[in-house]
């Protein structure tokens, strides 16, 4: 019987033609090479986040950090007991002041509580020594006049008299962008 409004050809067609075509039905029944699973890859947010994160640590970094230049002195270990004499040149001074802290080396020393230690800052000389007395007393080339600093060394690890001491001193402290772009404001 036919449907009010189906003609008998519009009727025969449906009952003809399947939904799917018989090659799709039989490669869904066989499965040779597995099941193939979509992944979902990592969304772009993950990505954006990220980046943006890495970004604000290293802008974080360059505002907040800071360098401190430092100089390399020389001097000798002083005729009286537990004390050094430093010779800073002027610029190795400004930050510098007596009840300071510094480390003092010794190469020469071979036991391991001599080669470095922790010396106190006692006296700075406002008297300044010509850089021709520096290299002559020192014997190093000094093209700044000299201060003489006084230092305090531990008494259980007085290197003996004569011996020649160095340090590295802090001369100033610059932000890491003054110092990556090359910015100077003492100048």
């Amino acid at each position: 019987m036919l449907s009010p409004g189906m003609r008998s050809e519009d009727q025969t067609r449906s009952d003809a033609l399947p939904l799917f075509r018989p090659e799709a039905l039989a490669e869904r029944q066989q499965k040779f090479y597995g099941e193939i699973l979509l992944i979902r890859p990592f969304s772009l947010t993950f990505f954006s986040l990220l980046g943006t994160a890495i970004a604000a640590v290293v802008l974080g970094f360059l505002l907040l950090g800071h360098y401190t230049e430092r100089i390399h002195v020389v001097g000798t270990v002083g005729s009286s007991e537990h004390e050094a004499e430093l010779y800073v040149p002027q610029p190795g001074l400004a930050l510098l002041h007596p009840g300071d802290r510094i480390v003092v080396r010794c190469r020469a020393c071979t036991l391991s509580s001599t080669a470095a230690q922790n010396a106190t800052v006692k006296q700075i000389n406002s008297t300044a020594i010509s850089p021709e007395e520096a290299s002559t007393q020192l014997h190093i080339t000094a093209p700044d006049a000299m201060y003489k600093v006084v230092v305090a060394l531990a008494p259980q690890a007085t290197p003996p008299g004569g011996t020649r001491v160095e340090a590295d001193l802090p001369v100033r402290r610059r932000s890491l962008l003054q110092w990556l772009f090359g910015k100077d404001h003492d100048a």
